[in-house]
């Protein structure tokens, strides 16, 4: 041999141990949410990684055979074995952050295994969407959460698109949205809504009576109706707003949507009234009235729950009395029934649910009603 001495062999093991664990231990520099992505798809990496590695102890085994050979001396063999090491690590800083350190890419690839079977089925991949969900809900901070979201909510757009949706294949979908902003904390959560909140939309949006059920849709409803309650503790008034005017968006007359966001809004109204927070509890009434508009003549849960609320701002004092005054007759004529049967309807409906507190002030507003004795439009404006 051509060599000053043999080559230790012991070292080439280490060496190429080395070679193979280098892609491990980088990847376990990723974050965990990451990481627990890569590890059920093992596949992924062995792409990526697995030619390259294959290829470096291709040339080291034939350097070594060359050596042994006696065609080479210790530094040519030992350049190449450095220059295969050079080459992993290159591929693997290259490869690696690019393709799995990336939250944006990592929730693009989930969002591909949850749509694969899309166009066929018109269905998500359950697995693949439960770990895009899980990866949005363990991703920190709160804004490297918007990833997640933002592919969640190009899937419902998908999904609603699909010739044969039939209005059921959404709710792993929706909670998963409401999942991901209700785990999250601090003031930049807020910025989460507007993506959850948009996958609801599309959810409610595609509801059509001769085509679909209901199923997504109150899933929906359901979602921004949790979404409003805890907007009310994201100190920033316009994003509840934003959920209120969403609830009370309608399209049609639709009578178990139009219950299901009546009471919905009412849930967001008594939530916002046992905080304190007056202009949350406007809002919701801003709500109701336009579900009432678009649905005029209105009775049963939407004139019911619209009245419990009005009950709040009417024993809260002088003003709110006068509001509630106003705003009550201005709605009036929108009543299938007249006042009094809606009022009276109305406390035997809180009486029902165990709503005894409402119960009572719409009582205390019947009574200051009638003692009155000209109806609600007396200071209407006052």
């Amino acid at each position: 041999m051509n060599g000053g001495g043999e080559i230790p062999f012991d070292a080439l093991v280490t060496f190429f141990v080395l070679l193979i664990g280098l892609p491990a231990v980088v990847l376990q520099a990723l974050p965990v949410e990451t990481r627990r992505v890569i590890e059920k798809r093992r596949g992924l990496v062995a792409r990526d990684l697995g030619l390259p590695i294959l290829l470096a102890l291709v040339v080291s085994g034939a350097t070594i055979a060359v050596y042994r050979m006696g065609i080479w001396s210790d530094g040519p063999v030992w350049s190449t074995g450095l220059g295969t090491l050079a080459l992993i690590c290159v591929v693997t800083a290259l490869v690696v952050p690019r393709r799995y350190g990336q939250r944006d890419a990592i929730a693009a690839l989930l969002g591909r295994e949850a749509a694969a079977d899309l166009e066929g089925t018109g269905r998500l991949q359950e697995e693949a969407l439960h770990d895009l969900v899980e990866f949005g809900r363990r991703s920190e901070p709160v804004r490297e959460k918007r990833p997640a979201l933002d592919v969640m909510r190009g899937l419902a757009d998908r999904v609603c698109e699909h010739p044969d949706y039939h209005g059921d294949a959404l709710t792993d979908l929706i909670d998963g949205a409401v999942a991901i902003v209700l785990e999250s904390r601090g003031g930049a959560r807020v910025q989460l809504v507007g993506p959850a909140l948009a996958v609801m939309r599309q959810a409610v949006r595609a509801f059509d009576p001769a085509r679909s059920g209901h199923t997504d849709a109150l899933s929906a409803i359901h979602g921004m109706s949790v979404l409003g309650i805890e907007s009310l503790s994201m100190g920033n008034p316009s994003v509840t707003q934003t959920i209120t005017q969403s609830l009370g968006w309608s399209r049609g007359k639709d009578r178990a949507l139009t219950m299901s966001r009546s009471q919905a809004l009412f849930e967001v109204g008594m939530a916002a009234i046992e905080r304190g927070q007056t202009l949350g509890a406007m809002k919701v009434l801003d709500g109701l009235t336009s579900l009432i508009y678009a649905n005029a003549p209105v009775e049963g849960e939407l004139a019911r729950d619209t009245i419990g609320l009005f009950a709040h701002f009417w024993t809260s004092g002088e003003t709110g009395r006068q509001f509630a005054r106003f705003r009550i007759a201005q709605l009036e004529d929108y009543f299938m029934r007249d006042i009094a049967a809606v009022v009276d309807a109305t406390i035997e409906h809180c009486q029902l649910r165990a709503l005894f507190a409402t119960a009572d002030k719409v009582r205390i507003m019947r009574r200051e009603m009638q003692e009155s004795g000209s109806g609600l439009v007396e200071g209407a404006g006052g």
